[in-house]
């Protein structure tokens, strides 16, 4: 996403950053769960919606986040995004994708907060 991204609209934390899930109110199963996008304001998305709503924000990716208010839309992208979220690991390993919190500066951990 960031590659997309140039005017950094859009900000990346991985939810095992020290204080982020407290900070945000997630428990660990809600960041596990699904993707998850806040907006100023309070507004708070997960899944196929929070999807939608980060591409609202990316260059030449509004399109396809307007069809997410076609009629169907979100249920069928909900399913398509439990699907990709189960196999995520191993279709990061199929495309090369870094996890967040291997990528260097990150202050990620396994346990906890």
């Amino acid at each position: 996403m960031r590659a997309h991204d140039a005017a950094r609209r859009v900000r990346v934390i991985a939810s095992q950053q020290r204080g982020v899930r407290a900070t945000l109110g997630l428990s660990r199963a809600d960041a596990e769960r699904a993707v998850w996008a806040f907006e100023r304001g309070g507004v708070r998305t997960s899944g196929a919606a929070a999807v939608a709503r980060i591409l609202r924000e990316l260059p030449g990716y509004a399109w396809l986040a307007r069809l997410y208010g076609l009629p169907l839309a979100p249920s069928l992208a909900e399913a398509a995004y439990r699907m990709v979220a189960r196999n995520r690991r191993h279709l990061a390993r199929l495309y090369g994708a870094t996890p967040e919190c291997a990528r260097p500066g990150c202050d990620c951990h396994s346990e906890g907060a």
